[in-house]
């Protein structure tokens, strides 16, 4: 029993400096698996799969301090963890890591590394049940979801209007190319929301310079997109416009334009439907004297349906089916079209 007292006062004591030095400190993060059919889904063959769900298994620790003047501290830690085979990288802050300082007046800023504003606008708008095959395959087009070495700026809520900015610098200078002062990476993302009612708009714009340590080869996308949200049921439509320099930087670059449209429909407070797809047009070459070229069948259509049953506001049933239906051209043909059943848990805590 004395020992108990002690260990319990021991605690207490160094438990003490933390509540002081914090406000809130709040451990968070999410639990999903769940069993997956994979039909050549970055395959050659057919899997069966005990796997982590579309949303990645995460744990987290976030925390304010007050400061006074309008002004308080925080930071965020959030890393991946694997529950099913514990492959996850032993790193830690590998999905969010942040530190910064915000008032309600103008907004907050922050150093550290996590998603970029340009993503965060396509998850608004993304149909995933939370499975392997999610709608925001705009994002398989676009590459980077995370930027490292970042600085990001969130405004305050200006009647419905919210703006994000991210900048992101890279760490090492590249004397073999024509100035050595560029570094490999440069890259800065965007986003600006409004949200009236149940109606929300939202228009995003990412710019990726150097890409791959490659001088002057640039990446930049363009989304828009818009939601209505009834009692029982929502719909989300977004565009995206996306341009890739090719590997060898300036000779030629593509572009593509892909549209989805999804929605979904609450049978009760427990039960949700959803369905959706994402069609994206033939990928055209435009060469430096800008000669453009459709390239024959690179298009590609993505759609799925899942249900959602809610035993509580954190625990869920989920099931789904989607597939990816490719064009025939060699080149552009990502993999065989894939198609993916699956079925699991998702908690968050």
């Amino acid at each position: 029993m004395k020992k108990h007292l002690i260990t319990v006062a021991v605690l207490s004591a160094l438990a003490a400096p933390a509540a002081m030095a914090a406000d809130i400190i709040t451990m968070y993060g999410q639990v999903n698996l769940g069993y997956s059919y994979n039909d050549n889904y970055g395959i050659t063959e057919k899997m069966h799969r005990i796997d982590g769900m579309g949303p990645s298994s995460r744990i987290g620790f976030r925390g304010t301090e007050q400061l006074g003047d309008d002004m308080s501290a925080f930071f965020q830690l959030e890393s991946t963890i694997a529950p099913d085979d514990a492959s996850a990288s032993g790193a830690f802050g590998t999905r969010e890591a942040w530190v910064g300082l915000s008032g309600k007046s103008w907004g907050s800023i922050g150093l550290g590394r996590g998603k970029t504003p340009y993503t965060n606008a396509v998850e608004l708008l993304d149909n995933a049940m939370d499975g392997r095959l999610g709608l925001a395959y705009y994002e398989v087009d676009k590459g980077i979801t995370r930027y490292n070495n970042t600085v990001k700026y969130t405004s305050p809520n200006l009647s419905g209007f919210v703006g994000t900015l991210m900048l992101a610098t890279g760490e090492n200078g590249d004397s073999s190319k024509p100035n050595a002062e560029v570094k490999n990476t440069f890259n800065y993302a965007m986003h600006l929301n409004y949200k009236t009612g149940p109606v929300m708009l939202v228009g995003a714009y990412a710019n990726e310079a150097n890409v791959g340590g490659v001088y002057n080869r640039d990446n930049e996308s363009f989304f828009v997109g818009g939601e209505y949200m009834a009692q029982d049921w929502f719909v989300h439509a977004g565009l995206q416009h996306l341009k890739k320099d090719n590997v060898d930087a300036k000779t030629s670059h593509w572009k593509r334009t892909s549209f989805g449209l999804n929605g979904g429909y609450y049978l009760d407070k427990k039960n949700l439907i959803r369905a959706g797809f994402i069609y994206g047009d033939k990928y055209k070459s435009t060469t430096p004297a800008g000669v453009s070229t459709s390239i024959a069948d690179s298009q590609y259509v993505q759609w799925q349906v899942g249900y959602k049953y809610l035993f509580s506001k954190r625990t869920s049933f989920v099931t789904e089916y989607g597939s990816i239906n490719y064009g025939d051209h060699k080149v552009y043909k990502l993999n065989t079209d894939p198609k993916v059943f699956s079925v699991g848990i998702l908690h968050a805590f």
